[in-house]
């Protein structure tokens, strides 16, 4: 019963973003759709999967117990808190710091409780490991910011970027 909540508020969440992607203003003779058109069909297809696992769940013989606050616990936990963290953060520190510090502690982090190694691999794995999270970061920002023109916070490194 618990997953058939969790799903149903899900939904209740993605029927508010769709009324608001109605509202998108467009031109008159605008036949593209509008700014709404790319979330409206992604919230489709969400609606069809959330459709398909409550009919799934229903159809099910054995009632397995809904373990939502199971998720939370060890390593689903700390990434869950370092996410949230990660989406307090991004105004004030901007996308490109706040996402490596999230990558480099989420990555190092998962990558010791993969290994149960407390040297993460030695320091060459740890330098190399953060370099190429550095570089995908401001790959990332570079093509939302230039390419797709999205305004992504900057934060401290405003004057910077």
């Amino acid at each position: 019963m618990g997953e058939i909540i969790f799903l149903l508020l899900i939904a209740a969440a993605g029927g508010y973003y769709y009324y608001e992607s109605l509202g998108y203003t467009v031109g008159r003779f605008d036949t593209t759709g509008g700014g709404g058109i790319f979330p409206r069909a992604i919230l489709i297809v969400l609606f069809v999967l959330l459709a398909a696992r409550l009919i799934e769940i229903l159809l099910r013989k054995e009632k397995a117990p809904f373990k939502f606050f199971g998720y939370l616990k060890g390593v689903g936990g700390v990434f869950f808190l370092s996410f949230t963290v990660f989406v307090l953060l991004i105004k004030p520190l901007g996308f490109v710091v706040d996402a490596t510090l999230f990558a480099l502690f989420s990555v190092n982090y998962l990558y010791y409780k993969a290994k149960d190694d407390k040297k993460l691999g030695g320091t060459k794995a740890v330098i190399i490991r953060t370099v190429c999270i550095i570089a995908y970061v401001l790959l990332v920002n570079w093509f939302f910011t230039d390419v797709l023109t999205v305004n992504l916070p900057a934060g401290i490194l405003k004057n910077i970027l």
